[in-house]
């Protein structure tokens, strides 16, 4: 494979899983378009106090867990000499601290995850340059053959990476969105605000109605078609009309959507806790 290099904005970072091993996939933007990086192995770390090594072995062992322990030139605010214990897999490490948590032994960082700690202990905040393997098609993650979206198989991905911090900026595609549903969850719309694109996705048949009384473009589409958005100048008085004939097309077209313009960056009110969880038992 073709060794690669380049630098990014850091987007998204999470941990892959594979026969007991992890890695790190982590999706930049960059000018010419979104960048996908894998690292190599990576096994969860977290610390403890030499006095407490020997009771946390005895418990690992209670627990049928697999830790390494290495002595490191580190200690606690309190000038006392630690540990490092290191996983290969994060839920073994969070099954050791509950455990731990029971039994009165302190782990320190424990609750840091691979990701950010990966990129912690490289001084990334956001902008990195990465040196790694341009993979060819099939991609492998850890030694093995992985499925990929239709976004991931036109995006290239570099494998067994290494990154440093670096002060790269590029712009990103921001898209804000909202949905309206009854109390049960059912969806009524989705709607989609940005520089670039204003739009409604609606449960609703077409209507000369609404296209006269509201300054707007309407739009109609099959569900079983793949939608395509046109790109419509943003302001608070214009934007796209999309009636849909049931919930699953206005998913379908909402996805397709996202799927065409790619936006860097999606935003909304309380959209962690409400939006993405009703999207999510939606579909």
């Amino acid at each position: 494979m073709p060794e690669m290099s380049g630098s990014g904005m850091v987007l998204t970072a999470r941990t892959i899983s594979h026969h007991n091993k992890e890695c790190l996939e982590i999706w930049l933007a960059t000018q010419d378009g979104p960048v996908r990086l894998t690292t190599p192995t990576q096994r969860a770390t977290c610390f403890i106090l030499e006095t407490d090594t020997p009771r946390l072995q005895s418990l690992a062992k209670a627990q049928g867990l697999r830790v390494e322990v290495n002595k490191v030139e580190l200690k606690t605010f309190d000038q006392q000499s630690v540990n490092s214990l290191k996983f290969t897999q994060e839920r073994q490490l969070h099954t050791m601290r509950r455990a731990c948590q029971a039994a009165g032994i302190t782990l320190f960082e424990a609750d840091i995850k691979l990701a950010d700690r990966f990129l912690m202990e490289r001084f990334v905040t956001s902008g990195l340059t990465y040196k790694g393997l341009l993979a060819t098609q099939p991609t492998t993650v850890l030694n093995t053959k992985i499925a990929q979206t239709p976004l991931e198989l036109h995006t290239p991905t570099i494998t067994n990476v290494k990154v440093k911090p670096t002060n790269y900026r590029c712009p990103l595609k921001v898209f804000s969105f909202d949905i309206e549903c009854d109390e049960k969850g059912h969806l009524f719309s989705i709607g989609i605000a940005s520089k670039t694109l204003n739009q409604v996705f609606i449960v609703d048949q077409p209507s000369s109605q609404i296209s006269k009384e509201s300054n707007c473009t309407f739009n109609t589409h099959e569900s079983n078609n793949q939608h395509k958005s046109p790109q419509l100048p943003a302001s608070v008085d214009t934007f796209l009309y999309s009636p849909c004939p049931d919930e699953t097309s206005l998913l379908t077209a909402f996805i397709q959507c996202i799927q065409q313009h790619d936006p860097d960056i999606l935003i909304g009110w309380n959209i962690k806790q409400f939006d993405l969880p009703v999207l999510h038992d939606a579909a």
